[in-house]
């Protein structure tokens, strides 16, 4: 009867640790020192990725996280405009083209040292006003305005992934992981009883990309 009770007590020691551990799964950071090895495999995951699941194999979670970061990095981006400086009004305001032969109107935040036939890279937005100038024709052309804005997008880093997780933010990646076919195992040949012809179940392919959805 001691062995038998030494044992439930161990079992039930086991138990409160691993709730222990449920309880805060980032309290040692999953980003740490991961090795980097070649994406994780997750042929045999479900299509849903539980960020805060303990048992989330590091390097798995880096990939998941890295392709995350490739898909906002683009909109922190998305309205920096490369132009070229036709010509100076002053030192905060500009006539630019952006590389075809439409005119903007461009107001700076600050004053830029630039000069006629100088680019400027920017992050800018389109507005409702329209200015006027005069061709060297003298005849007045309209022209939309752009104003520079503050760039206060922060850099999506691991602490910002997983803040905006545990605010409820989802991400699905398309097409992240290969859902091995059952037929073949994944090589997209049969086997040498049929000559290692092409599958006919996945075509070859060796089976079907699936999108990941990615949760806190």
């Amino acid at each position: 009867m001691k062995i038998l009770g030494s044992v439930v007590m161990l079992v039930a020691l086991g138990a409160l640790s691993f709730s222990h551990a449920e309880e805060d799964p980032f309290a040692k950071d999953p980003f740490a020192k991961a090795d980097r090895h070649p994406r994780a495999k997750l042929e045999e995951k479900a299509q849903v990725f539980k960020v805060s699941n303990p048992k989330n194999d590091k390097a798995e979670l880096i990939n998941v996280f890295e392709a995350v970061e490739k898909m906002e990095t683009p909109k922190r981006n998305n309205s920096t405009l490369t132009m070229k400086v036709k010509q100076k009004i002053n030192n905060r305001e500009f006539l630019v083209s952006l590389g075809g032969d439409e005119r903007y109107w461009l107001i700076t935040l600050e004053d830029k040292n630039v000069a006629d036939g100088d680019f400027l890279s920017i992050k800018c937005k389109k507005t409702e006003n329209v200015r006027e100038y005069a061709s060297v024709m003298h005849a007045n052309i309209s022209v939309h305005e752009i104003v520079e804005v503050e760039d206060n997008t922060p850099i999506f880093s691991k602490e910002l992934f997983v803040r905006r997780l545990k605010g409820g933010e989802t991400w699905t990646l398309k097409g992240f992981y290969l859902l091995r076919c059952f037929k073949c195992g994944g090589s997209g040949k049969l086997g040498v009883l049929s000559n290692y012809d092409e599958c006919t179940a996945c075509g070859g392919r060796g089976g079907t990309k699936c999108d990941l959805l990615v949760t806190w």
